[in-house]
């Protein structure tokens, strides 16, 4: 059966039956009413997301902060926001503070609908930065909520040298979805239950904006 291209709620895009039920009856998903649906669907899908990593959000320092875009949203694109964060912090390179210890992190994430290809940045002090929503978050927190698990790690000399030899932002590891980014693979519920739940640290503390 033919298959269109379907964004995911993060980095990934997935590809999926171009035909669904609609009504009893077949419906075409390039009809205008079907993509409006798919739309609110993804959107509500996001917004609950937001909702539940929203918890978890961290304030950082300026430096920390330097390069991100407050409020700004870039769907579909997390590998290159990902690549910029820590281009970013590199020293003789980015514009902002060098971070020591940062890394560039693809792996994937999962739902009770499947896994997607996902990438994020690992910063000290057990914080991560997604460039999707260009917001910091507690490591534990956000790995339990996105269900996200590592499968490769990248410090900046690697990352730059994997851009170069492959000419794109990512994935560069063969893992459970190979090397395709759009890529999703719909595995059972109790397969995605039986990921790794990270539990927070009860005794963080916020640390304030200078």
């Amino acid at each position: 059966m033919a298959t269109q291209a379907e964004q995911t709620e993060h980095g990934a895009v997935v590809r999926g039956a171009r035909y669904g039920r609609w009504g009893g009856h077949r419906a075409d998903q390039s009809s205008p009413l079907l993509r409006l649906l798919q739309r609110r669907i993804l959107r509500a899908q996001r917004k609950a997301t937001s909702a539940s990593l929203a918890p978890w959000v961290r304030v950082v320092t300026a430096d920390v902060w330097c390069g991100t875009r407050p409020g700004r949203r870039y769907w579909a694109d997390c590998y290159r926001c990902a690549c910029d964060d820590v281009f970013a912090h590199t020293p003789g390179r980015g514009t902002c503070p060098p971070i020591d210890g940062t890394r560039l992190v693809h792996g994937v994430c999962g739902d009770s609908r499947g896994l997607w290809a996902h990438a994020w940045v690992d910063l000290p002090g057990a914080l991560v930065f997604d460039g999707v929503r260009q917001e910091f978050y507690d490591r534990d927190g956000y790995c339990q909520v996105l269900r996200a698990v590592a499968e490769a790690t990248y410090d900046a000399p690697a990352m730059i040298e994997h851009m170069r030899a492959s000419g794109r932002y990512g994935p560069w590891h063969a893992g459970v979805l190979g090397r395709d980014a759009t890529r999703r693979l719909a595995v059972p519920a109790d397969a995605v239950d039986a990921v790794p739940v990270p539990q927070a640290d009860p005794g963080w503390r916020r640390e304030r904006r200078r």
